[in-house]
């Protein structure tokens, strides 16, 4: 048996708590349910999708089979949690492990990840965008001073994180100058990122944001090759005669050569199907050199409403599997971390992170921070309580149509974790969360899905095993 992965252990420290109370002598044991195994050279791969753990086990050495005696095989699978007492209920062991996460979440804490909105306008018009017909508003220079005062009490001397999202961002310069300028005045100590088309990347402003703004990491989706790119986008403020495909690489050039990471959003949709080899082969030849350059191919709109056909779906998620298998034979860096075995989730994203809030151009704080067009609102930065704690006596009575007793409603509604008795049986059950109230989630899953989830994780097994072999 050779470990190529190490379990989580934190996640293993609570399964042997839970496990010690059994009686070792003549226990009997099974293969615990969130075993996905792969088949390699020589033997087999098998990955606990609850402990994070990866094994190779070769031809001599059999994975045990249910009913098996704990003194009949190697200890280290009933340590690390490969197999498991006959009546261990994993589902219920996760489901209570989540339970207590939300106890421990529903704590006062300091929000360390700001989602800061400066306005919901934008200078493209993106025929997909889910913020299509939203009114146009702007975060005022009040708003922002209190913005940057609400970040100020919660950072206290730790490190935080800004995203400055949209809309697109970089069209009010001025906001994001005024939040970072007071941050910077109270040394806090911050990292930013942008989300954003890159259009108004120029190396001036790239500058700024590397020296002034302490930018990390800025996201930019690519649609297609020039022509469907410029169509797509159909940015309302470009030159006659000017491409806003080449003024966009150009600034992903710039950006990469003043040391911030460029992750790029590689949309895929029917409208481009046919183009994404070519522009992949596009970004790889012009920025794969670079390690701080990085690509996600992305299905548009695969967890939102339901408009694709079965055969559009799997047409759509087999172009992203070739995406990912042309970056893995070119060696570049898969954006957002998305090339990475599953992990067990304990809450299911920033919604129900205890440490993330979205501030809307009003200063109201969304506990979905990546959607803020809903009327379930938790509190703004008017507010001058600690950290993220609402002190109801200095709190306007009505701010924006909300009161206190309003905010205190809305805090946990997006955290609201979704019945799934249809997942009882599914080895990603300890990866998956779905959150009853979802904007963007509002389908189950379905077959291509499930597919690409399961090809993505045997393809990182098999390239971890790979690793090994080249090590030896």
């Amino acid at each position: 048996m050779k470990i190529l992965k190490e379990c989580n252990k934190k996640t293993l420290g609570e399964l042997k708590s839970y496990l010690d109370r059994y009686e070792k002598d003549g226990l009997k044991l099974r293969p615990v349910k969130f075993l996905i195994s792969r088949p390699v050279k020589s033997g087999m791969l098998y990955y606990n999708t609850l402990t994070e753990g990866l094994i190779y086990l070769n031809d001599a050495e059999a994975f045990p089979e249910a009913g098996s005696e704990i003194s009949s095989f190697p200890p280290e699978l009933f340590e690390t949690g490969f197999m498991v007492p006959e009546d261990f209920d994993e589902f219920a062991f996760v489901d209570d492990i989540r339970y207590f996460e939300e106890l421990k979440n529903s704590l006062k804490t300091p929000y360390r990840l700001f989602y800061v909105y400066p306005t919901t306008g934008c200078n493209a018009r993106c025929f997909y965008c889910f913020e299509e017909g939203i009114p146009v508003r702007k975060m005022s220079t009040e708003t922002a001073e209190k913005t940057a005062a609400f970040i100020i009490r919660n950072a206290g001397n730790s490190p935080v994180r800004i995203f400055f999202f949209g809309g697109e961002p970089t069209t009010e310069p001025a906001v994001i100058d005024f939040i970072c300028e007071r941050l910077n005045m109270e040394n806090v100590k911050f990292t930013s990122v942008f989300k954003t088309n890159g259009y108004l990347l120029s190396e001036e402003k790239l500058k700024i944001m590397a020296e002034k703004y302490h930018t990390a990491l800025i996201q930019i989706p690519i649609d297609g090759t020039e022509e469907s790119y410029n169509k797509t986008k159909a940015y309302v403020n470009t030159k006659p005669g000017e491409s806003a495909f080449k003024k966009v690489l150009s600034n992903i050039g710039h950006a990469l050569s003043s040391g911030i990471d460029v992750d790029i959003r590689l949309n895929i949709g029917l409208h481009n199907a046919k183009e994404v080899p070519d522009i992949l082969k596009t970004l790889v030849s012009s920025y794969g050199k670079y390690p701080s350059f990085g690509i996600f191919p992305q299905v548009l709109n695969e967890g939102g409403k339901e408009f694709y056909t079965e055969e559009e779906r799997t047409l759509l998620f087999r172009i992203q599997k070739e995406s990912y298998r042309y970056l893995l034979d070119h060696g570049v860096r898969f954006g957002q971390n998305r090339f990475r075995l599953p992990e067990f989730k304990r809450n299911s994203c920033m919604a129900d992170s205890p440490e993330c809030i979205g501030i809307t151009p009003e200063g109201l704080l969304s506990k979905c921070p990546e959607n803020i067009h809903h009327d379930k609102f938790c509190g703004s930065v008017y507010d001058t309580g600690e950290c993220a704690e609402l002190n109801t006596g200095d709190t306007p009575e009505k701010y924006m149509g909300y009161t206190a007793s309003d905010f205190k409603n809305n805090a946990d509604y997006f955290s609201i974790k979704k019945e799934r008795t249809e997942c009882g049986n599914c080895a990603f059950y300890p990866s998956c969360v779905i959150l009853a109230n979802c904007i963007g989630r509002q389908n189950p899953c379905n077959d291509a899905h499930k597919d690409f989830r399961l090809w993505k994780t045997e393809e990182c097994m098999d390239y971890l095993f790979r690793m090994s072999e080249s090590e030896n």
